[in-house]
């Protein structure tokens, strides 16, 4: 059962200590509560830290993802609260082993479930689930590799979620964090040694002189058969594909969401399960689908996802009409694709540079002055 909307952070937390959960975070940007029972976890993690993973879990098609808690805890966003333009402004978070029923790794007991992993009926869908299924017969070392919002996250979770019983919860690693915070390497060992899966996202985020710092953990990974799954943007030098290649001994390419519009009604009804429960039907009209599957989705699996939640919290119901979608207008989506060019851009010519703004503005033919706003801009 969700709260009542509009409790606030303090509101929402109580309400759910009195429904009989327990080890229970609130979290907004300038509040944090914790019970007694979660209160330790704020020895190893920040108000900060705690925060931005909330807001992007409230953001992403993941159902579950675990903090990175070194006792293996698990994390599970039980209410958000909202703006109207989808800004997450609170939340309230559970922290412990899930009940039987709000697990979704139930959902994919065995490899032949692979069509709730990767939905769709397209020729595409089929090769990518042939191809997963080959490689769910070895130990995972892989990279999902695609443009961003195409959901390389998502199927990073629920290959994971494949996983025997029995494993600890995955690690989650950012490349940004990783690359700025040395703590991260000893983490990743330290997971690493106790036989415990590794997410690595963004994997393209770390600058070239800091990969040599992350190689050593993730070669014993392989070596000892520890699971890792790693996503990265298609782009990337050629001395990083060639210096990741020597860890990860798989790669998949994920395809824009463009490619493949047949198989949005399956994947649109496979976000809904995640977020609302396996028993969760979506109900599209005709003329939903057909302006779904008309869109331009530069946002790809993210961009649709964020439809559809909008929709459900404006209506509150599993049937959908085409009225009740608020789906992005051409314009806005070539605004985007102009944005993630750019943004990918600068992010390679400042890895290049490393990290030095004069030297990156030069090849990419701007001053450091225009650099130094773009940055800023795009939240680099």
């Amino acid at each position: 059962m969700d709260a009542p909307a509009g409790l606030g952070v303090g509101g929402a937390f109580d309400w759910y200590r009195e429904q009989g959960e327990r080890r229970l975070l609130g979290v907004s940007p300038g509040t944090l509560i914790a019970d007694a029972e979660t209160a330790s976890l704020l020895a190893v993690f920040t108000h900060k830290e705690i925060w931005a993973w909330a807001h992007d879990q409230s953001q992403a098609v993941l159902g579950w993802q675990p903090l990175p808690f070194l006792d293996g805890s698990r994390a599970h966003l039980l209410w958000t609260d909202l703006t109207d333009l989808g800004g997450i402004v609170g939340a309230v978070v559970r922290i412990g082993t899930p009940r039987a029923h709000d697990d979704p790794g139930a959902q994919l007991v065995d490899h032949g479930h692979l069509d709730d992993v990767y939905p769709g009926r397209s020729e595409t869908a089929r090769l990518i689930r042939g191809r997963l299924e080959t490689l769910l017969r070895r130990p995972l070392s892989l990279r999902l590799r695609g443009a961003p919002g195409v959901g390389k996250d998502y199927l990073a979770n629920q290959l994971l979620d494949h996983i025997p019983s029995g494993r600890l919860d995955p690690l989650v690693v950012r490349g940004q964090s990783a690359a700025t915070h040395p703590v991260w390497a000893t983490r990743l060992a330290e997971a690493v040694e106790r036989g415990r899966p590794v997410l690595f996202r963004d994997l393209d985020q770390v600058p070239e002189p800091r990969i040599h710092t992350l190689l050593r953990p993730l070669a014993t990974a392989r070596e000892q058969r520890v699971p890792v799954i790693a996503t990265q943007v298609t782009r990337m030098s050629d001395f990083a594909e060639r210096t990741w290649g020597k860890v990860f001994t798989n790669a998949l390419s994920l395809p824009d969401l463009d490619a493949h519009p047949e198989d949005i009604p399956d994947i649109a009804a496979s976000i809904w399960r995640t977020h609302f429960g396996h028993r969760a039907r979506l109900w599209l009209s005709r003329e939903a689908i057909r302006q779904l599957t008309a869109s331009a989705w530069v946002g790809n699996v993210a961009e649709l996802e964020s439809v559809l939640l909008d929709a459900r919290r404006r209506t509150g119901m599993d049937r959908l009409e085409a009225s009740s979608l608020r789906v992005p207008t051409q314009r806005s989506a070539s605004t985007l694709r102009l944005e993630d060019l750019e943004r990918t851009a600068i992010t390679e010519a400042m890895q290049r540079a490393d990290g030095n703004r004069t030297a990156a503005a030069a090849p990419l033919g701007i001053s450091r002055s225009t650099l130094y706003r773009k940055l800023d801009q795009l939240g680099l």
